[in-house]
């Protein structure tokens, strides 16, 4: 035994030394995907099998060499396996508290594959540094293993409140994108624990989510559009360093101006004056100057404008062309109450009603109120010297942003002044400024102004402040609130010899609709006017309306269907009117609101433009209209609209129905 001690003596000491190479086997997580397993620790060895991105594994550290390969200990489906360093950490990893702080913040495997999406204000576990994360992302870890990736752009230390949410709203905002403004808008509601904020509300988020719903005309908006908004100034005023000092003449220096009745900021509106409007100064009264003004200049003083058909001028009593807008101050808005009586909504009454010769007479040419002195300017406005001065460096952004909106009311095709006011407007955390500036430059490239022609049955309660329904969901309605009926179906006549039967399923189906439009008052024409722009706009040459009873669709035969477009005579003549509507305010939906003497069956057509080629228009629409009717199938619905000859044209029709006894 003593001659084998030297002999096992060296084997001892050299598996003493081979145990001594390995550490102590630790807890490490794979942290990246497919990580390979490998036979031996070298470079090229055989891939026994890939780990998932945050599978847990024991690993242990050689004491010698590099370290660029750890030894695994019983891993699964790898009875003696080396795995990469760089292809693990110690785990548990430590991570930091974060909310998600954008709308929805989408989840992915280490490979890319698409997991969920984690809803606004979802508290997480994230690592945000480390040497195996892309710059851009940060892993999510459960039980300190990561097991997700997410933008870590979406991310935020703090819990997300309302101020951040406005934060995101005015970026999206300042990048003329609606699509993000509106849904930070929607988290924004919730985070104040409200679904729809409705137009009275105070806060500047829920009068950016009302001003968003009118420029995007949401379904779900109730209120009126144009409402002016809660919150926010809007347009700042430009005050004017070289006011008059006396009688003469004289130029709006702001991009709208208020012209009151008296010398008071209290007294009555009589309108607005846009920038650059001449004016005469009749006298001083200490800081207001009492002006005369055209007319045809002045701004609508509100967004809903209420008319009567029978007090329209006709056609040949609208001024030449060229001669400037109507009367604004003609123009009866913002009543309080309904005056009009009730009246039967299918009764067929005479549509041609001539106009009382005292409606047709036109006012004075000029107008005269008060404005504020200090808004008005001895030289005209020029646009690029404003945006130079708002460009120059130092200007506050308040200054910056009332010479901007000057400039661009003065040009308002002009988008990189858009551009630099928007700036401002986030800047300035302006919700109305913001919104509006943003909704003209995305509208920039569009039409200036576009119109909408609705046929209202009748409306119950205030209709400025009414919700629209269609004939079908009206019956479905409840019977409280303000709501107008848009285009109610008419009954359609049985023919002649289909019996006693029909007769009476006629006439209870009058009956029911008579039941259904008795609370309805007055039917109403209801022209939705939007201004695109961010500058006063007129409708462009002036808005013409057409009007003729009918058509009738008179059907003879069971087999032959014969169409005639009106019950007989000859066809009935257009009555052509213009509508005495002022300019439009800046990016504004004004509502003209015509009352009717009746729903029976009558089609208008509505245009805009020059009187001789807007008569050509409604003229020429009103044939292809009559010939359209020789193609309607019996069953097609009975009011309807389209487009025709550059007009839209709305219908109201009523079918009837005639059988030749024995066929």
């Amino acid at each position: 035994m003593r001659l084998l001690a030297p002999r096992a003596l060296p084997v001892l000491a050299l598996l003493t030394l081979l145990c001594g190479c390995w550490s102590e086997p630790t807890d490490v997580v794979a942290v990246r995907s497919s990580a390979p397993l490998l036979a031996d620790d070298s470079e090229g060895a055989t891939v026994v099998r890939e780990a998932t991105f945050g599978e847990p594994l024991k690993a242990s550290r050689p004491r010698f060499g590099s370290g660029a390969f750890l030894r695994l200990e019983s891993a699964p489906g790898c009875e003696r396996c080396f795995i990469r360093a760089t292809d693990v950490e110690p785990s548990p990893l430590k991570g930091t508290p974060m909310w998600v702080a954008q709308a929805s913040l989408e989840v992915t495997r280490g490979e890319g594959q698409f997991l969920e999406s984690l809803p606004f204000d979802t508290q997480v576990v994230a690592l945000l540094e480390a040497p195996w994360l892309p710059a851009d992302k940060a892993a999510l870890l459960r039980d300190g293993r990561p097991f997700a990736f997410v933008a870590r752009a979406g991310l935020s230390p703090a819990k997300p409140d309302a101020g951040s949410v406005l934060s995101q709203v005015y970026q999206a905002l300042g990048a003329v994108d609606f699509v993000n403004a509106r849904r930070w808008l929607s988290i924004g509601a919730a985070l104040q624990g409200k679904q729809a904020p409705a137009a009275g509300g105070s806060s500047a988020l829920d009068a950016l989510r009302y001003w968003l719903d009118v420029h995007t005309e949401d379904p779900r908006l109730v209120g009126p559009e144009g409402t002016p908004p809660p919150g926010g100034a809007g347009v700042p005023l430009l005050r004017s360093t070289e006011p008059p000092a006396g009688a003469g003449p004289a130029f709006v220096s702001t991009a709208l101006a208020t012209l009151h009745a008296r010398g008071s900021s209290g007294s009555a509106a009589l309108g607005g004056l846009a920038a650059g409007t001449p004016v005469r100064v009749l006298s001083l009264q200490g800081e207001w100057a009492q002006v005369a003004v055209e007319r045809g200049a002045r701004v609508e003083s509100g967004s809903d404008v209420t008319l009567d058909w029978n007090d329209l001028p006709a056609l040949g009593d609208a001024p030449p062309v060229g001669e400037g807008a109507a009367d604004a101050g003609g123009v009866a808005s913002g009543d309080a109450g309904e005056p009009d009586a009730a009246s039967s909504p299918i009764a067929e009454t005479d549509l041609d009603a001539g106009v009382a010769p005292a409606s047709q007479a036109r006012g004075p040419e000029e107008a005269t109120g008060f404005i504020e002195r200090t808004l008005l300017t001895t030289t005209p406005p020029d646009a690029a010297a404003l945006a130079a001065a708002a460009r120059s460096p130092g200007v506050p952004h308040e200054r910056a942003a009332a010479l901007l909106t000057t400039a661009w009311a003065l040009s308002p095709e002009d988008g990189a002044l858009g551009k630099d006011l928007l700036a401002h407007a986030v800047a300035l955390r302006e919700p109305r400024l913001t919104v509006e500036t943003a909704a003209a430059l995305r509208d920039l490239e569009g039409p200036a102004v576009t119109f909408e022609v609705q046929l209202l049955a009748g409306c119950q309660g205030d209709f400025r402040k009414a919700r629209l329904v269609t004939g079908g969901a009206f019956a479905k309605e409840p019977r409280t609130g303000a709501l107008c009926a848009h285009q109610v179906e008419l009954p359609r006549m049985p023919g002649s010899c289909w019996g006693d039967k029909a007769e009476r399923d006629y006439a209870r189906e009058v009956a029911a609709q008579e039941r259904l439009l008795r609370p309805l008052k007055t039917p109403r024409l209801r022209l939705v006017i939007r201004n695109h722009r961010g500058a006063v706009l007129a409708p462009p040459g002036g808005l013409y309306v057409a009007r003729t009873p009918g058509p009738f669709h008179v059907i003879g035969g069971s087999v032959e269907w014969a169409v005639e477009p009106y019950s007989s005579g000859p066809t009935p003549e257009l009555r052509l009117v213009r509508v005495p509507l002022g300019p439009l305010r800046p990016s504004s939906t004004t509502v003209v609101w015509i009352a009717l003497d009746t729903f029976a069956p009558q089609s208008f057509g509505v245009t805009m433009g020059d009187a001789p080629d807007a008569v050509r228009r409604l003229r020429a629409g009103q044939e292809r209209l009559v010939r359209s009717v020789f193609s309607r199938e019996s069953t097609a619905p009975t009011t309807w609209s389209e487009d025709v000859e550059g007009a839209r044209w709305t219908v109201a029709m009523k079918q009837q129905h005639h059988q030749m006894c024995g066929e």
